[in-house]
């Protein structure tokens, strides 16, 4: 078992094992974060730690479920197949990043790993202290928080995370499960969700990681990442939500416009930039914004279908009827797009008769 594999694999997962090219002590199961949208390539962070010799089982998912939808068996077979390898492992480690954060620690107990670097994980989506995923909370129904019989008891858990963002609440519910001596918090305070793009952007990420998985000190990234937030594209969006959540609206305007310079390609920070023009009255931007989002991140079905919002409130309602169709298709259980559609379709005939 010292060659490529595919472990598991369905519609919505794939778990794959990529050796490293030297035969490698310490073993990194990553879990990809929300947005992956693909099945392919070596998973999170997979390209950094093959180069660094680690040994790789990428857990995949394209599925924004907090993989609620990876069925136990998945697990057990990636049990099985570590326990089977002749890599003679010191070292099983997590690695994730938001709802790949959430997985690295949710399946820590379960895949018997011995460290964990999670970055700005979540331990319930569903609650209403934390709203940011409330469509895909209510799509999976119930939700399987993290609870202290998930906890590893020989597992050092690494965290990092913005003590200033909602993401410190998950954090200390995390210190209330987790006993203090196998917690490790690395905050990164104004670094918005989540905190490794601006790791990355400081150049500090990849230490902050090899840190965690060889149990060394973890560097002192305070200067770095103070000097990194003004060209920080994540960041200066993550300024443009609190003020915008301040009501100060031209302001979370003008951040969200320089983040876009720095970065036009992220889904998310495109759709507040059409939020932020929608509650400023300008439609015709609010749509341009929700129509690259779309054509950005084309399956997610939330953000389809504020593109069909803002084309029917412009009066375009053939189109809007399509993309609320297609949010219709990529979730079909959730019920006020069908309702959307209907009225779309009952203004639709009604406008031909």
């Amino acid at each position: 078992m010292n060659a490529h594999q595919i472990i598991y694999e369905d519609h919505l997962h794939r778990i794959e094992f990529f050796p490293a090219q030297v035969p490698s002590n310490t073993v990194i199961v990553s879990f990809t974060e929300r947005g992956g949208g693909t099945l392919d390539g070596r998973g999170f962070g997979g390209g950094f730690l093959h180069k660094k010799g680690f040994d790789v089982v990428a857990i995949k998912s394209k599925a924004d479920r907090w993989y609620h939808d990876l069925p136990s068996d998945a697990l057990s077979l990636t049990s099985r197949f570590l326990a089977a390898c002749h890599r003679d492992y010191t070292v099983r480690a997590g690695y994730g990043s938001s709802m790949g954060g959430y997985a690295a620690i949710k399946f820590s107990r379960t895949l018997g790993l011995d460290k964990v670097l999670a970055i700005s994980p979540q331990t319930d989506i569903s609650k209403e202290w934390d709203q940011r995923w409330k469509k895909e909370a209510q799509d999976i129904g119930t939700f399987a928080a993290i609870v202290e019989s998930d906890i590893r008891p020989e597992t050092t858990y690494s965290v990092a995370y913005d003590p200033f963002d909602p993401d410190g609440i998950h954090v200390s519910i995390l210190s209330s499960i987790i006993p203090p001596d196998r917690l490790i918090k690395v905050r990164v305070p104004f670094a918005g969700h989540p905190v490794g793009f601006l790791l990355q952007s400081a150049g500090v990420l990849g230490d902050v990681a090899l840190s965690a998985f060889r149990g060394e000190v973890f560097p002192d990234h305070r200067m770095k990442t103070r000097a990194a937030r003004a060209s920080s594209a994540p960041h200066l969006a993550h300024m443009s939500r609190m003020a915008r959540a301040a009501r100060k609206s031209r302001w979370a305007r003008i951040l969200i416009e320089r983040s876009l310079d720095l970065d036009g390609l992220n889904a998310e920070n495109v759709i507040l930039a059409s939020q932020l023009a929608e509650e400023g009255g300008d439609l015709p931007q609010a749509l341009r914004y929700s129509a690259l989002a779309a054509a950005l991140s084309p399956m997610n079905p939330y953000i389809i279908a504020t593109t069909a919002r803002h084309l029917e409130k412009t009066g375009h309602i053939k189109q809007a009827l399509n993309f609320i169709i297609r949010s219709c298709e990529l979730a079909p259980d959730h019920q006020p797009f069908k309702v959307d559609k209907i009225r779309l379709q009952h203004s639709l005939s009604g406008s031909h008769a």
